[in-house]
């Protein structure tokens, strides 16, 4: 889970970037609103890196805490004339 900062808390960027780099992601919000996402630059080019369908459905990483299930009701009824 991402540990998260206001900015007037993160003045203390080395240890952020410490954190950040041992793998423990860093939010920092501006006003109360979420502003920048500091992780590891690993983690990053994964996620950056462009997926094909095939690895989405596969639940290659980082989509492999994706929910793929279709709603299986039957859907609204139509009445054909």
């Amino acid at each position: 889970m991402a540990k998260t900062w206001p900015l007037e808390d993160a003045e203390h960027l080395a240890e952020l970037v410490k954190r950040a780099a041992g793998g423990e992601v860093q939010v920092i919000t501006k006003e109360g609103e979420k502003a920048v996402v500091l992780m590891d630059c690993a983690r990053y080019l994964t996620l950056s890196e462009p997926k094909s369908l095939l690895a989405v459905v596969r639940g290659e990483p980082p989509y492999d805490d994706l929910q793929l299930e279709r709603d299986k009701s039957p859907g609204r009824t139509t009445e054909l004339k």
